[in-house]
């Protein structure tokens, strides 16, 4: 499965690429600045293969996300101190650039079902759930009605399914209609709190 990953495909060639321009650094260079680089992009690279085995990839993802901004940082300041020819850092550049566009997808691709929640949550001010959970519900012996929010609802009559409307009683479809709507509401609310 690591064999068909484009990331670590293209992270591979990076390394390569990158260790044959390494051995081109000054001496005083070689065991600090080019040894630093050397470090990182092998962090990514393993990086990429824990992510891969990783049951929750997010992580690894996140670490091996930091360790290739950390290599960006690097291989600009070789090129600021002219180790690096421009033309070389244009074509390091692009890699780490596509390198980070997929590593970018995978985590994307990675996140729990829990947090795409958050949108729906978004939609769904809390304050619903605050008005829902005011309604308190009178039996039909208490008086038949709800109250809630300041508003009296209709309760259904004892024995009659909530469901099916009462043929000839006025409203029995609206009564039934703000039934669905309550109950659609709760279980919103229901699961925002799970969340």
């Amino acid at each position: 499965m690591l064999e068909d990953m484009v990331v670590f495909h293209r992270t591979y060639e990076l390394v390569k690429w990158m260790h044959g321009l390494l051995n081109n650094f000054p001496k005083s260079e070689k065991y600090t600045l080019a040894q630093r680089i050397e470090n990182t992009e092998l962090s990514v690279l393993e990086g990429i293969i824990q992510s891969n085995n990783d049951f929750d990839k997010r992580a690894a993802i996140e670490r091996t996300i930091v360790e290739l901004d950390k290599l960006r940082i690097f291989f600009r300041l070789a090129k600021d101190l002219q180790f690096i020819p421009f033309a070389q850092y244009e074509e390091g550049a692009k890699r780490l650039d596509e390198i980070g566009r997929l590593l970018g997808g995978w985590r994307k691709k990675s996140l729990p079902m829990r947090q795409n929640a958050a949108p729906a949550a978004q939609k769904f001010p809390a304050a619903h759930c605050a008005t829902d959970a005011s309604v308190k519900t009178a039996s039909p012996a208490q008086g038949g009605e709800a109250t809630g929010a300041g508003k009296p609802a209709s309760a259904a009559p004892s024995g009659a399914d909530a469901t099916a409307p009462t043929a000839g009683a006025p409203g029995a479809q609206q009564a039934q209609a703000a039934g669905n709507a309550t109950a659609a509401v709760r279980a919103v609310c229901n699961a925002l709190q799970k969340i």
